[in-house]
């Protein structure tokens, strides 16, 4: 049993070194259905797990700690991943128009860099679990969180702004079926539930195009804002990661903690709907 506890170990850091959580969906703009065009089509929330959008690694379902939306009316319902080996997608079927917002954490693991022999190896422990002798590279504890952003029907003049009570959270200021190329995203972040402080922790936020390499980094303001230029239409993710500083104690076991948080939408003006 020890023996496969470690194979799994192993399996799971393969290809982990900054990895990011992000969900994305089958669509971001949903049409109604029906003779009276008033029954919205289902769609799916996906999880995407590594560099490049739309999909990369898979996850496990028990990595996951919890997967919510919220509804139009501000309702907040937990929902199941789906099935392993397809993304996690998660099906969703919306009742009325409106905006929905899908969020997710996975649950905080540890993860350990260090070199054996002239390769560097990753083991989701604390340095303290890595045989005595071992030069270790850097160790921290890893908390990620994720929302995507879908429109259902006609969504003009509705927020975007919902708050899903994530850690660290990403929340738009604009109405993303509004905006087209060159247009700007203002947005929010918020750490424990406060605007965060842009000086604070090392802080990165990075705004990347699906279907384009690279990324290009964001300015945040003191007040935890910040806006994204967006040049084309398509599918963008706003990141933010930080570090944060830990006790003596904890020093023993980790150099420190990393936040992350996603939040993916679409720039919508002139894309065909689903």
């Amino acid at each position: 049993m020890r023996f496969l506890a470690v194979l799994l170990v192993f399996i799971l850091t393969a290809t982990l070194p900054a990895h990011t959580l992000w969900l994305f969906s089958s669509s971001y703009i949903i049409d109604m259905q029906g003779d009276d065009h008033d029954t919205p089509h289902p769609f799916s929330i996906l999880y995407g797990w590594g560099h490049s959008m739309p999909v990369d690694d898979q996850l496990l379902r028990t990595q996951v700690d919890h997967m919510i939306i919220c509804a139009p009316d501000g309702v907040v319902t937990p929902l199941e991943p789906g099935p392993e080996g397809g993304y996690l997608a998660t099906q969703i079927a919306p009742t009325v128009a409106g905006r929905y917002v899908a969020g997710a954490a996975l649950k905080p693991y540890l993860f350990t860099s260090f070199h054996d022999g002239d390769r560097t190896k990753f083991l989701l422990v604390g340095k303290d679990g890595i045989p005595e002798g071992v030069e270790v590279i850097t160790s921290r504890r890893t908390n990620q969180f994720a929302k995507t952003v879908v429109s259902v029907g006609d969504t003009t003049g509705m927020p975007a702004d919902h708050e899903l009570g994530l850690e660290l959270e990403i929340i738009l200021q604009a109405d993303p079926t509004t905006l087209v190329a060159g247009s700007t995203m203002p947005f929010l972040v918020k750490f424990r539930g406060e605007p965060l402080d842009p000086k604070a922790d090392s802080v990165v936020v990075k705004l990347t195009r699906l279907g384009f390499a690279g990324d290009s980094e964001i300015s945040l303001g003191t007040d935890g804002e910040g806006s994204a230029i967006l040049p084309d239409t398509g599918v963008y993710q706003i990141a933010v990661a930080l570090e944060e500083a830990v006790s003596a104690e904890e020093l023993k076991s980790i150099d420190g903690i990393r936040y992350s948080s996603t939040t993916t939408f679409a720039c919508t003006a002139g894309l065909s709907h689903d």
